[in-house]
């Protein structure tokens, strides 16, 4: 990683897209907070959704490193989310009923739980997704993913889900959330793949 800062700092690339998984993505950061660019200029790492399973902990020094990074020398990391609570602040009451619901029960369970990491919200509509192919692809006798389309797509927690004939996603929100210092992820704004 070293190596990949001083070609960072050398180009004085602002934004930087790394490929890798969520521990290369830890010492990619602890790097580039270590680097001696002249002058030290901004830099935003853009990665994927496996930043979502980094956690840091206080005990430890590499983690801690990362949050300085973070903190204190302009690294700034953001990634595409599975999902987040905060996708649903400023949308309508109606789309947001499913995922209200589904927060109120959530915290009447977990009381000590957070919902940032987005995987309780993607549990949740990977069974609903899967209780309502079989129910309705059942009654059609064929793919049972091909039923989730249009007017019977999954009004999800994470979104409506409305697949297409090969099961993929159409136009599916995605969150782009940012890493904080102390390993929580904030909701910065949701990409649309029609915008």
């Amino acid at each position: 990683m070293r190596h990949i800062t001083t070609q960072i700092c050398a180009s004085r690339f602002s934004q930087v897209f790394f490929a890798g998984r969520s521990d290369a993505l830890r010492d990619l950061v602890v790097e580039l907070g270590e680097r001696n660019c002249n002058p030290n200029f901004p830099i935003t790492v853009v990665t994927g959704t496996d930043a979502s399973t980094l956690t840091l902990s206080s005990g430890d020094e590499i983690d801690q490193q990362f949050a300085a990074a973070v903190r204190d020398a302009q690294v700034t990391v953001l990634f595409t989310g599975h999902a987040h609570p905060d996708q649903w602040r400023d949308r309508q009451a109606d789309d947001a009923q499913p995922f209200n619901q589904f927060r109120d029960r959530f915290n009447e369970e977990f009381p000590d739980s957070a919902l940032d990491d987005g995987q309780a919200m993607m549990a949740h509509d990977a069974v609903a997704a899967a209780v309502q192919a079989i129910r309705d692809g059942g009654e059609a006798g064929g793919n049972l993913w091909l039923s989730m389309h249009g007017p019977n797509r999954l009004n999800g927690v994470t979104g409506p889900i409305d697949l297409d004939d090969f099961g993929n996603t159409i136009d599916k929100p995605v969150p782009i959330l940012r890493i904080e210092p102390d390993g929580s992820r904030s909701f910065v704004r949701m990409s649309n793949p029609r915008q």
